[in-house]
């Protein structure tokens, strides 16, 4: 943090790539959605999240699907397959002192037990499970006409922000109400996700 500005943030916000979860007319009662892969931010260091309802995008992209409206999104979540956060590596630190420990004048680095190298894990967990779809929306509208309750969508203010988060995209799941959402057209969540391509070590992340 820099004058109440969290740096981590601002080196993520740099990037970003909006995720489309795809709702076809076909799967309208179904109660799980698998995302898609998302190739170009496989491994990146996710800061934030957002999400966007009918009020605020009409249509997704690539597909320009309708985008579910605020109604419909609380009975949404979302489980997220992440690395696990708490292992995350660490500079070698001297166990009396407290301060970190070197070798050829560089400080010792001790890489995270189930990383494989930057934005790879040997295993993931569900580390964000349930989390609701009306928690990532920020935006303060007046809701759409067309919903079936009509008045302003829910919304937090605040970005949902993450510290130190790698998301296996095809792992992750859309959850929905038991029943599903009914739709007779296709429709979408979308996701806003903001990254960065470099770790909370200020390291670079390898893409390839």
């Amino acid at each position: 943090m820099h004058n109440g500005v969290d740096n981590n943030l601002i080196t993520g916000k740099a990037h970003f790539r909006a995720v489309e979860v795809k709702i076809l007319a076909s799967e309208n009662n179904q109660t799980q959605i698998k995302f898609e892969d998302q190739s170009d931010i496989r491994y990146a260091r996710v800061v934030a999240m957002e999400t966007y309802f009918q009020t605020d995008l009409r249509r997704s992209q690539p597909s320009n699907y309708l985008v579910i409206d605020g109604v419909q999104a609380s009975y949404c979540s979302v489980i997220l397959e992440t690395n696990d956060a708490d292992d995350t590596g660490h500079f070698l630190l001297n166990p009396e002192t407290g301060e970190p420990q070197f070798k050829d004048g560089k400080k010792i680095w001790v890489p995270s037990k189930s990383a494989q190298g930057n934005g790879r894990f040997t295993s993931t967990q569900q580390n964000q499970k349930y989390l609701p779809l009306t928690a990532l929306h920020r935006i303060q509208n007046a809701g759409s006409s067309a919903s079936s309750i009509v008045g302003p969508d829910p919304f937090t203010r605040q970005l949902q922000t993450f510290y130190n988060m790698y998301v296996s995209w095809d792992k992750c799941i859309l959850q929905i109400a038991n029943g599903g959402l009914n739709n007779s057209v296709n429709q979408a969540v979308v996701l806003g996700v903001y990254y960065s391509w470099l770790d909370i070590n200020g390291k670079r992340i390898t893409r390839n």
